[in-house]
């Protein structure tokens, strides 16, 4: 992550003149200006964040995948299977970086991965408390996701914790293969909740921006390239943190493995703003 080298405020400054002085950045701070729904901000040369509009935002965690994955933001799970046994995790079998992006390759079932196909996973190293969580995805042909979890106690109501899967496909499984959101809380045991919105339509050979806009007051909202798919407003009160987590590769299901390298999961980049509050208005382009 490159550090911060300026702020937008003070006087004025056109759409063309904000985007020269953003394209040389991968992390900044909108002081006094919100970027408006479907305006591109040039980060790093790559497609911009579609932030919601209406607000101030401040990128303060991101990973580019320029030079593989930062090692202080990210941690991968131990090599063994996953915890409902559908795949076996080796990031480094899984993981390979490709023209800045990292895909989530699988190798094949064998006896030293439990006969079971491998898969990559990717969590961030802390939590992060409420604001917009953001990532530029290809969808592959496995088990892939992308979502934020702080999962509550059996029972719990969803202000205490949940797993928000910003995307979820599986091929095999209606409706959830085009791609789903899903809202999951009072804890993985007997009183466990979960609706979804369904289908997105993904074409796995296209790449698409997700976001989740996780706020104290207004709820949960997730969005498809800078549009809402669904909300949760009664995830309004709730403040704890959460961890972002990327995953994906071929899984088994019922004895059959389902291959994800056709194509496989690929990531460009994984971002996190933090909101400053309302915005000032957008007048014609302009910020005032």
């Amino acid at each position: 992550m490159r550090n911060l080298i300026s702020a937008v405020g003070g006087p004025r400054l056109s759409s063309a003149a904000l985007l020269l002085a953003l394209s040389a950045c991968t992390n900044y701070h909108t002081r006094d200006v919100s970027i408006p729904q479907g305006y591109d901000a040039a980060i790093g040369g790559r497609p911009g964040s579609i932030l919601p509009p209406g607000r101030n935002w401040t990128l303060v965690w991101a990973d580019e995948f320029d030079n593989g994955y930062d090692h202080n933001i990210w941690s991968t799970p131990p090599v063994g299977p996953d915890p409902v046994s559908v795949c076996w995790w080796d990031d480094s079998q899984s993981l390979a970086f490709v023209n800045g992006t990292v895909e989530m390759r699988s190798a094949d079932a064998s006896p030293t991965t439990g006969n079971l196909p491998v898969c990559g996973r990717l969590t961030s190293t802390q939590q992060y408390p409420p604001g917009y969580f953001e990532a530029r995805l290809r969808p592959g042909s496995g088990w892939d996701a992308f979502w934020v979890i702080n999962m509550g106690p059996d029972c719990s109501p969803i202000t205490s914790g949940f797993e928000a899967d910003i995307l979820e496909i599986m091929p095999d499984v209606s409706p959830a293969a085009s791609g789903w959101n899903n809202m999951i809380w009072s804890g993985y045991g007997n009183c466990n909740q979960q609706n979804q919105n369904s289908p997105l339509n993904l074409d796995p050979n296209q790449w698409y921006t997700f976001g989740f806009d996780y706020s104290t007051e207004r709820g949960a909202t997730y969005y498809l390239n800078g549009q809402p798919t669904w909300t949760h407003q009664d995830v309004a009160g709730a403040t704890f943190p959460v961890q972002i987590i990327v995953s994906g590769g071929s899984y088994t299901r019922g004895g059959k493995v389902i291959d994800g390298n056709n194509p496989p999961f690929a990531v460009d980049w994984v971002r996190y703003y933090q909101d400053e509050g309302p915005s000032r208005r957008v007048v014609g382009g302009s910020r005032r």
